[in-house]
């Protein structure tokens, strides 16, 4: 299901992997208009040079039409993805901020803005914008980079609690089952909280019971 293959590339691909499908696999992005500018470009343009992977192009041409039109919000998008995708997390984030005051409620933009301020390390940004995105949309991969993102704060408990969030999800696979229940008890295990850390990794090991390193930390909470 899609929402599980998110979950996925959220856990364990790269940053540039979530920027590089962003536009296309996100959920609840706003497909670009046809509509042309003066220039006679329009999104949709910016976005097929992004999507073949013609950063350079896309960045060229999306900046034409933000020249021409600066509340083009489509070519904005196209724009922040392909600075990105060239390293520039701060011109894209500044696109996408003026996206956001625009369409506050935009939770896609919410979420790839967040992931942009976590990489270059303004995380109480970052957790803002997740905040936000959760707000709008319970989707798995928002509450999984949110709860990652409380972990680098601190945040244990509260990112034991996201973890769980997505655990109610009665369609997850086992081995994603079992790679979140880890998490949760990581969560856990941070916050002190060890009794709900083993029952994390008891419920894990139910479900992959030859794991001997889930037995190990079992034994050590005992």
């Amino acid at each position: 299901m899609a929402h599980l293959d998110k979950l996925r590339i959220s856990r364990r691909a790269t940053l540039a992997c979530v920027l590089l499908f962003g536009l296309v696999a996100m959920p609840g992005i706003c497909a670009c208009t046809s509509a042309q500018s003066d220039t006679g470009l329009s999104a949709e343009d910016a976005r097929q040079a992004y999507e073949e992977g013609d950063f350079a192009g896309a960045t060229q041409r999306a900046e034409a039409i933000v020249s021409d039109d600066p509340g083009n919000l489509d070519a904005r998008r196209v724009l922040a993805l392909a600075l990105a995708a060239q390293g520039d997390n701060e011109g894209a984030i500044e696109h996408y901020v003026y996206v956001l005051e625009k369409q506050p409620e935009d939770h896609v933009t919410l979420y790839q803005v967040a992931m942009l301020e976590r990489v270059i390390g303004r995380t109480g940004d970052a957790i803002g914008h997740l905040e936000a995105a959760v707000a709008l949309k319970s989707d798995p991969s928002y509450l999984d980079d949110l709860a990652r993102t409380y972990m680098q704060v601190g945040r244990y408990e509260e990112a034991a609690k996201l973890w769980g969030r997505v655990l109610e999800d009665e369609d997850l696979d086992e081995t994603s089952r079992v790679e979140l229940l880890v998490l949760q008890a990581d969560a856990y295990e941070d916050a002190r909280m060890y009794d709900e850390a083993r029952g994390a990794l008891e419920k894990a090991l139910f479900l992959d019971p030859n794991n001997e390193e889930l037995k190990e930390r079992i034994k050590a909470l005992e």
